[in-house]
């Protein structure tokens, strides 16, 4: 299978902290790739570079085979969720349908998605209005509208009640069934859903598939 996204060799220092070395990661294309890693190991930043907001200090981003050399058309070919989502002003509609304006794609699919959302009853609304879990909802569904290329999650269901979260999960799992590339960090093994299909453990500057030590780590599973 094709790499969609890889990262090769990355080195990242933040301030006087070498926070990445040699860090290799490689997501193929159809892939639901988990990363695990403790607080503090770089999993947002992780994702930053690979959405082309970060600029490695060594080595290379590379989206199928070939540097970033737009990295502003390369975000609008994916769906990022961040652990806490901000939203434009306007009310919860405009924040659904603003990816589709953004790409001067019809809004035919903005009611059908508030309806999957379960945030019909809401859309005339201010998002900051939401609920935890419903503005996390309302985060993924404004991610997955515009039918992303990659589909970019930092620990999306952290903050979601049982119900929640099992949406998010759900419509993660639809967007790959149907094609679609799943990136998913979170501090926890537990929280990844059973499809992920490659799981891997950041620590102390890079990635392995195999858990850090108990010791170190306890409470990873």
């Amino acid at each position: 299978m094709t790499d969609l996204v890889a990262l090769k060799s990355v080195g990242l220092a933040v301030g006087r902290s070498e926070l990445f070395r040699d860090l290799s990661v490689s997501v193929q294309a159809c892939e639901w790739y988990g990363v695990v890693g403790a607080n503090g190991s770089g999993k947002t930043s992780l994702l930053r570079l690979v959405a082309g907001l970060l600029a490695p200090d060594a080595g290379d981003v590379l989206v199928a085979g070939a540097r970033i050399a737009d990295p502003v058309g390369w975000r609008r070919q994916l769906g990022i969720v961040w652990q806490r989502p901000t939203f434009w002003r306007g009310t919860v509609r405009d924040n659904l349908a603003y990816p589709l304006r953004l790409r001067k794609q019809a809004e035919t699919t903005v009611d059908e998605w508030l309806d999957r959302l379960e945030l019909g009853f809401q859309s005339n609304h201010p998002p900051d209005t939401l609920s935890t879990g419903e503005a996390q909802r309302l985060a993924l569904g404004r991610a997955l509208i515009a039918r992303p290329r990659l589909l970019v999650l930092d620990d999306p269901t952290a903050s979601c009640d049982l119900q929640s979260a099992k949406q998010v999960e759900s419509l993660v799992a639809e967007f790959h069934s149907q094609g679609g590339t799943v990136l998913w960090v979170t501090p926890a093994r537990g929280a990844l859903p059973p499809q992920t299909q490659n799981v891997q453990y950041l620590h102390d500057g890079a990635v392995s598939c195999d858990p850090p030590s108990a010791q170190l780590f306890g409470g990873w599973d």
